[in-house]
């Protein structure tokens, strides 16, 4: 459906396209259809977009005027930079302009579609550019600055313990991942193999307040011991959770996990689940009630299962949409057939293998915060593609471990400001979405803003950063 303040302003001979929120003008033809003999019309193609409050802009140069138009995207670089204005103050003092330079780089990894190699692109095509202009976004410019963030080690650490601030005393959840490095002179189809070395990397955040503490890139041939005596050593915590994936791990690191002693949180396989669970207990999570059960399991360690009927109910419907299998319109749980059964048996299920006493709703929502981290890090864990034969390599690994640390750290603030302010139906994703549609236009020097509708305006405003 096409509002009529986009409709008022289609040019003759033309017709409006909707997608995402933007409002495309192709060109049409009318012609003959001598086999139906009716008339019908052909496209042209795209000549320009209509904006909200501005009107019609041609994507063709008039070559008798002299038109200046640019457009750029407003609403989720707003939303972004307005609530982490903190963090970016805070990098500023630190690092000086190139704390200005990674904090724009974090707000741009969070906007959809990013690509690192076309970080300038993605810099001149958002409103981050008139925020914090005259940015150096070309390859070779990232990776030394990458570089250089990297061997600053001891600032890290301050900077860690500032953002933190009364969280830094507090015992931290790290999450383990991995982090691959790429040769760029590698090509493939030719006799060279691509030259792939690999990292752990790891992300510690406050169980309570959800602020990022710290993370650490560790060499992959570091025992995990080694990593949580180097954690200890250098940022003085002891005492810290470690959550890590059991594929990333040797069935030999694993048992070296377990006796350690230090405190791990694993997920399991499903097939630890008994066929039939008496629950211990329940507790309310976003809405939803959760099921619990522990269990004794190996040396100093329990089994903790958990169930979650909002969570199989969402997973189930997605299952049979796919399936074009109809869920009840009263939205019950539908019968299934024994394949279908078989199937998403353990749809709503968690396990996992504990080496503390935790309470169960702070268990269950560590491992809610994972699945976020998991999807998060899902474009942070290749490296940039760079020469191996580089001595600084190292280095540059560290800074965009540096760099995501910082993506962590934005994301974090978003969603503590989103919890706060009621928008119960909405997730980062789709709020960055929304706030995309959003531009500013340049027509003959003054910026305009366009498609911002009184629904969006009031999303802003319960946030707490008005936009106009």
């Amino acid at each position: 459906m096409i509002p009529d303040s986009i409709k008022k302003f289609r040019p003759k001979n033309t017709e409006i396209h909707a997608k995402n929120g933007h409002y495309y003008v192709y060109e049409v033809k009318a012609f003959y259809d001598k086999e139906t003999g009716k008339s019908k019309r052909r496209s042209l193609g795209c000549i320009g977009q209509i904006y909200e409050g501005v009107g019609f802009v041609s994507n063709k140069r008039k070559k008798t005027e002299d038109v200046t138009v640019q457009v750029k995207e407003y609403g989720a670089t707003y939303l972004l930079y307005s609530l982490t204005q903190d963090v970016k103050n805070t990098l500023r003092s630190y690092f000086g302009f190139n704390g200005l330079r990674i904090y724009a780089a974090a707000i741009l990894k969070l906007l959809p579609n990013f690509s690192f190699f076309d970080l300038h692109h993605h810099y001149m095509r958002s409103y981050i550019s008139e925020y914090i202009p005259k940015l150096d976004f070309s390859y070779e410019s990232v990776v030394n600055m990458l570089e250089d963030f990297g061997g600053k080690s001891w600032s890290r650490t301050m900077l860690f313990k500032e953002i933190a601030g009364e969280d830094w005393n507090k015992d931290a959840v790290v999450f383990c991942r991995t982090l691959f490095l790429k040769d760029r002179n590698a090509k493939l189809g030719t006799e060279k193999i691509p030259c792939i070395a690999k990292n752990r990397i790891l992300y510690a955040y406050d169980r309570d307040t959800k602020t990022v503490v710290f993370y650490r890139t560790i060499p992959i041939e570091m025992s995990v011991s080694e990593c949580f005596r180097d954690i200890e050593a250098r940022l003085e915590r002891p005492n810290d959770t470690l959550v890590f994936e059991p594929s990333a791990y040797s069935g030999k690191e694993i048992e070296e996990i377990s006796e350690s002693g230090c405190r791990f949180i694993m997920p399991a396989a499903k097939n630890l689940i008994p066929e039939k669970v008496s629950w211990d207990g329940g507790f309310r999570c976003d809405n939803s009630e959760v099921l619990y059960r522990e269990l004794p399991y190996g040396k100093g360690t329990k089994l903790c299962i958990f169930f979650d009927a909002a969570a199989r109910l969402r997973l189930l419907a997605q299952y049979l949409n796919v399936h074009n299998i109809e869920m009840p319109e009263d939205g019950s749980m539908p019968e299934l057939d024994e394949e279908t059964a078989t199937r998403t048996k353990d749809y709503g299920y968690s396990v996992f293998i504990v080496s503390q006493d935790l309470k169960p709703e702070d268990l269950y929502n560590d491992s809610k915060v994972r699945s976020q981290f998991k999807s998060l890090y899902q474009n942070m864990n290749v490296c940039p593609e760079i020469d191996m034969e580089r001595e600084s390599k190292w280095r540059i690994c560290e800074g965009w471990s540096f760099l995501n640390y910082i993506v962590f750290v934005l994301y974090f603030k978003v969603l503590a400001a989103l919890n706060a302010s009621g928008l119960s139906g909405y997730t980062i994703r789709n709020l960055i979405s929304m706030g995309e549609t959003v531009c500013k236009c340049r027509l003959d020097g003054v910026w305009h803003t366009t498609n911002l509708d009184d629904d969006k305006k009031a999303v802003f405003e319960k946030l707490g950063i008005p936009i106009s």
